[in-house]
């Protein structure tokens, strides 16, 4: 994937190991066909956590494609546990 992007983002978020597998395999098909042409993602799993990487056009898109994957990390990760 090519970034030429004007702005761009790394988070990294300390996560459970079966959590991350949860994230990944829910968030996955959202880096491959994003809502929006202003922006784009990739997710990489790392010990102890996970990578979101944001790629956009502006910084507004940027706010949104970050909100987005920083919401839906919340939602699995509260489903997750609240599976336990």
């Amino acid at each position: 994937m090519s970034h030429t992007r004007s702005c761009k983002a790394e988070v990294r978020l300390a996560v459970p190991d079966g959590t991350v597998e949860a994230i990944l395999g829910a968030l996955t098909p959202e880096t491959g066909s994003p809502s929006s042409d202003r922006s784009d993602a990739e997710l990489e799993r790392i010990p102890g956590g996970l990578v979101i990487r944001a790629y956009a056009s502006d910084t507004s898109a940027m706010r949104a494609a970050l909100n987005s994957y920083l919401r839906w990390v919340q939602g699995i990760m509260e489903t997750v546990e609240g599976l336990r």
